[in-house]
């Protein structure tokens, strides 16, 4: 009788278990981990993350998700047969990002086995403006006076000039001091009133580098 069972559970689990058994690893990247330290004047850096279906089976990638707005991600078709390549491109946006990045980008599939991998993309921003502070704040009922930011350019780094400092929706005023021209600014912070609760971002352009100008971002709030 116990033979019986074993051999009707057999019969019954036999694709299964074969398709355990033969499903091999799934899809398997060359590297899951890229590293980049790009030239400031680099709008985008590229990386691409190839792989291999190495299972016995048909693996169909479900989504790409990515684990911040400035990185994108693109796939060539869904569908990878056994023993068949591809590769996933990934593109992350300096902007007026500084310092080390580091971005996680998850690939899901309908594989059973291993259905999800976790690529890494890290980017080495040089720094061009250091700052002392990327925020500044009040307290709502606190008297209104200017707040400052200093910025100073990098060791290394050539002449950068502030060509326009703005904060949208008219909360706070901004004007900017040159303490050394080329090398230092000032920028201060005036709010309107500190009656309620409001914040803004200060967008900092710049003329550097000549072929991709770098706008900058601080934080102002009323709290």
């Amino acid at each position: 009788m116990k033979a019986f069972i074993i051999g009707v559970l057999t019969v019954f689990l036999s694709p299964y278990l074969s398709y355990a058994e033969g499903s091999g690893k799934g899809l398997v990247f060359e590297k899951t981990f890229q590293s980049f330290s790009p030239d400031p004047s680099v709008a985008e850096v590229e990386s691409v993350y190839k792989f291999t279906n190495q299972s016995d089976y048909p693996i169909t990638i479900e989504s790409i998700k990515t684990s911040c707005g400035c990185t994108t991600a693109e796939l060539e078709k869904k569908t990878y047969n056994p023993g068949e390549t591809g590769e996933i491109k990934a593109y992350f946006n300096l902007g007026g990002r500084q310092g080390l990045q580091q971005k996680k980008i998850r690939v899901t599939t309908d594989y059973f086995e291993n259905p999800e991998s976790i690529l890494t993309l890290e980017v080495r921003i040089p720094e061009i403006l250091i700052f002392s502070s990327r925020f500044v704040a009040w307290e709502r009922g606190q008297s209104v006076h200017p707040k400052t930011i200093t910025l100073t350019v990098a060791e290394g780094v050539e002449t950068v000039s502030i060509t326009e400092v703005t904060c949208p929706g008219d909360i706070f005023e901004v004007e900017v001091d040159v303490i050394e021209p080329g090398r230092q600014y000032q920028i201060k912070v005036t709010p309107v009133d500190v009656e309620d609760a409001k914040n803004a971002l200060i967008e900092i352009k710049t003329d550097f580098p000549q072929n991709n100008p770098k706008t900058f971002y601080a934080h102002a709030f009323i709290r």
